[in-house]
């Protein structure tokens, strides 16, 4: 096989130089789209020195690049579907809009790309984050779920900004509402576990519109009962069963542990699978099938089971590590009960 290397150089002395490399950038992006928006953030920050707008164009790629990367990273789908674009404006007067595919941040820029990139985050998550049912959300629970996203955002895509977003957005914040330290605490300890974005809220996404018709208390006490049902699972022992279907006028679904080592050394997937029938047939929206750890070979044949049965509707698996210091490995499949959302439409 010819060296890789020399058939780029090749390519351009038979193009002539400027044509080739252009090509050749061409074929670069087209096979790395990820990357694309951070080849253009690096090009337009050698220009930034010499024109403002420049300077911009690079602070935006920049930005949109860790977005993008964030949303791929986390699998957000409809929770968080939006892009991010600017409006640029002088002085403090930051805010931001849906517009299409996007959403439309407008805000000042600031020479410390963290401050851009902090103010940016801020913005975008305010609007972005369950778009489809903000309106059915009541504050205080709307709330703690913005400042743990901007808080995954920062973390994850920008985390020298963390200190700055700590000592102002979140310090102002729990001083404002003590009690939101609490349940900020009960959504990290969801997310070490890989389901604040993948149960909790891909599941107010999913039924949130049928929160239209209840006063601000009831959907406040709904949303409470759900997060604690979920965390009542997280804080569970081998010695101590806790519930693992959540139902109610809003809310429908099913949990299933793949975790039983009598289920696991028999390969009993029959159990599981007459419990993804039986779920159905007591008319859950969703079942999630849920393992980590050296098991995670069983649960794959558990998923393809159910699967086969064509009982529910197979969503999506993904497959991530824990967030604790051993990065356990867990697999976490959804299920949807389409029947149930034709009847209720």
């Amino acid at each position: 096989m010819a060296d890789p290397i020399s058939s780029l150089l090749q390519l351009v002395g038979a193009l002539g130089a400027s044509t080739g490399i252009a090509i050749i950038f061409i074929i670069y992006i087209l096979l790395n789209p990820d990357k694309a928006e951070s080849l253009v953030a690096k090009i337009a920050k050698l220009f930034s020195y010499f024109s403002m707008r420049a300077e911009r164009r690079s602070i935006a790629a920049s930005i949109q690049s860790k977005i993008r990367a964030y949303r791929k990273d986390n699998a957000v789908g409809d929770i968080m579907k939006h892009g991010i674009k600017f409006k640029w404006v002088t002085g403090e007067q930051n805010s931001s809009y849906i517009d299409g595919d996007d959403v439309i941040v407008i805000m000042s820029h600031h020479r410390n790309d963290a401050e851009n990139f902090l103010n940016a985050v801020l913005q975008y998550a305010e609007t972005a984050v369950l778009p489809d049912v903000q309106n059915n959300i009541p504050a205080s629970v709307l709330s703690p779920i913005i400042l743990v996203m901007q808080d995954k955002i920062i973390s994850e895509q920008r985390p020298e900004a963390m200190p700055l977003f700590k000592k102002t957005i979140m310090h102002n914040e729990t001083k404002k509402n003590p009690s939101i330290n609490h349940t900020i605490e009960r959504l990290r300890q969801l997310d070490r576990e890989g389901w604040f974005i993948q149960i909790y809220l891909n599941e107010i996404q999913y039924v949130g519109s049928r929160l239209y018709e209840l006063t601000d208390k009831q959907k406040s006490e709904v949303l409470n009962k759900f997060l604690q049902f979920l965390i009542t699972i997280t804080e569970r022992t081998p010695t101590y069963d806790v519930p693992l279907s959540f139902k109610n006028e809003i809310f429908g679904l099913n949990i299933m542990l793949v975790a039983k080592l009598e289920n696991i050394k028999m390969e009993n997937i029959e159990a599981y699978t007459n419990r993804a029938k039986q779920a159905a047939i007591d008319e859950f929206d969703s079942i999630y099938v849920a393992g980590r750890g050296p098991n995670t070979d069983f649960i794959g044949k558990v998923i393809d089971a159910i699967k086969a049965k064509n009982i529910v509707t197979h969503m999506w698996t993904r497959k991530y590590k824990r967030k604790n210091k051993y990065g356990t490995a867990i697999v976490l499949a959804l299920f949807r009960n389409l029947f149930v959302q034709e009847s209720d439409s």
